[in-house]
């Protein structure tokens, strides 16, 4: 097996990072396995139209690299991972890597159909009986239409199926003309706004049919997301077309997910690189960010189990994207989830891996969530959520009772003076957040007037005397 090693990427973490920091900062580790076969060698142009001569697998690992090395976004999307790339002709243990590349080639190539436990090792590679070592989601890609005469023909003429069918996401070429020469990056699709991606200058050899009459497997544990992919074919897997889907949802009772897969049944390395130019990379780029997904985490380790109204809290949220481009968004839920209100929104950056909100609670409950995901410019959600807790009113203070005469005050928040009324003449005690009596106001009439001095802005709990009836004050300067 030869090793090669990107080292050209964008470093975002700094010396002395958190653990939970570090945890979203490993190598993307890649492993191309060539089965396409010494003798399937492409003549492609490169980005002058000039030809060479190359092969699939040195195609990927080209275009990877490449990548992974540039100092500028490729296609408004910026690469942030660094890449380590293996490359062979067996499959290896998988536990180390991220990501699989698969290519395949006809047998006048040389190229080799994969053993049943081949196939079953890759499934159990992207849905994994338990969650991955490396404790992130894992990627599949595999190329050549070969693939799918070998192991997924339906047709009249075959009967092979194999379950991993039921896993891919596709992308497949158009239909268009005598010939299937045309990639199109139809709206919603993984290639989107990627038009005219052609494929350069080879016979017109093999079945072309085959893909068509893959029929998904409906006892598969992965059929219902399968069936959600392929537009207007909701039993075929995969059906022709341009198609995407977000990552799969949370595998099993489990946290982790199940990886995605990509299906492109013609050569990835038979692309035309000279017009558009780069186009490669355009599609290389949207392929890497589809198969991980963003990454969230909020450091609970500080986090009380019953937070105090006003009170001040510091919430810490590690967030990560292998490209530039994903959104963040932390919310609240004051209950059990049934609403949610955004409290803070960041994006994925190299130079950003942490981002911190002050959460100051303002309603009591017993069914506080905290709800931190991301989504990243192909369409890939993540989300965890963090809860229950509890919101209360700070010690030494009563709780209001709805029997209560009312208490109001005006303008809240204010800046320099408010006016409380009390509606019968009581004396309003001021505590601030920490139950500490700041200020003892008696009433003209009705009303209290309270200017705070030479105290911080904040908020503050105001209470009648006598019958307890309290109000939340918000101090602003």
């Amino acid at each position: 097996m030869k090793r090669f090693l990107c080292v050209l990427s964008i470093v975002f973490l700094t010396a002395g990072a958190s653990s939970l920091t570090a945890e979203f900062a490993d190598t993307l580790n890649i492993y191309i396995m060539d089965c396409s076969g010494p003798m399937n060698l492409l003549v492609v142009p490169d980005s002058m139209g000039v030809e060479y001569e190359t092969t699939p697998a040195f195609e990927l690992l080209n275009s990877i690299l490449t990548l992974n090395s540039y100092s500028s976004p490729v296609a408004g999307e910026w690469m942030l991972d660094s890449v380590s790339v293996d490359v062979g002709t067996e499959l290896p243990s998988l536990d180390a890597y991220d990501i699989i590349f698969l290519t395949t080639g006809w047998p006048s190539s040389g190229g080799r159909v994969l053993a049943e436990w081949e196939l079953d090792s890759l499934i159990s590679f992207i849905d994994p009986p338990e969650a991955p070592v490396r404790g992130k989601p894992r990627g599949l890609f595999i190329e050549g239409n070969d693939f799918a005469y070998n192991h997924g023909d339906t047709s009249a003429l075959h009967s092979t199926y194999h379950p991993i069918f039921d896993y891919l996401a596709c992308l497949l070429l158009d239909t268009a003309g005598p010939h299937f020469t045309i990639l199109r990056g139809v709206t919603g699709s993984l290639a989107e706004g990627l038009d005219d991606i052609i494929y350069y200058g080879t016979e017109d050899t093999g079945p072309r049919e085959s893909v068509d009459d893959i029929d998904i497997n409906p006892e598969s544990p992965a059929a219902p997301y399968a069936s959600l992919v392929f537009t207007g074919v909701e039993s075929k897997s995969p059906a022709r077309g341009m198609q995407r889907r977000s990552f799969p949802p949370l595998h099993k009772d489990t946290e982790f997910m199940v990886g995605a897969t990509v299906y492109l049944p013609f050569i990835f390395g038979n692309i035309d690189n000279s017009s558009p130019s780069n186009i490669k990379l355009y599609l290389m780029a949207r392929i890497l960010n589809f198969l991980i997904p963003p990454r969230v985490k909020m450091d609970t380790t500080s986090l009380p189990d019953t937070f105090y109204i006003g009170g001040r809290y510091p919430l810490t949220c590690f967030k990560h994207d292998n490209f530039e481009g994903a959104t963040f968004f932390l919310s609240v839920s004051y209950d059990s989830m049934s609403t949610l209100d955004t409290i803070a929104t960041s994006y994925s950056g190299p130079d950003e891996a942490v981002f911190t909100v002050d959460f100051i609670p303002d309603a009591t409950t017993d069914n506080l969530f905290f709800q931190l995901s991301g989504r990243d410019i192909v369409g890939n959600n993540v989300e965890k959520i963090y809860g229950p807790f509890v919101v209360t009113i700070p010690t030494g203070i009563e709780t209001p009772q709805p029997d209560k005469v009312e208490l109001s005050a005006y303008p809240n928040p204010f800046n320099q003076t408010v006016i409380i009324r009390t509606g019968n003449g009581e004396t309003v005690s001021v505590y601030n957040v920490e139950g500490k009596l700041v200020a003892k106001i008696p009433t003209d009439g009705s009303t209290a007037r309270w200017t705070p001095k030479d105290l911080p802005a904040g908020v503050y709990i105001a209470r009648m005397d006598g019958n307890g009836r309290t109000l939340k004050l918000l101090f602003l300067r």
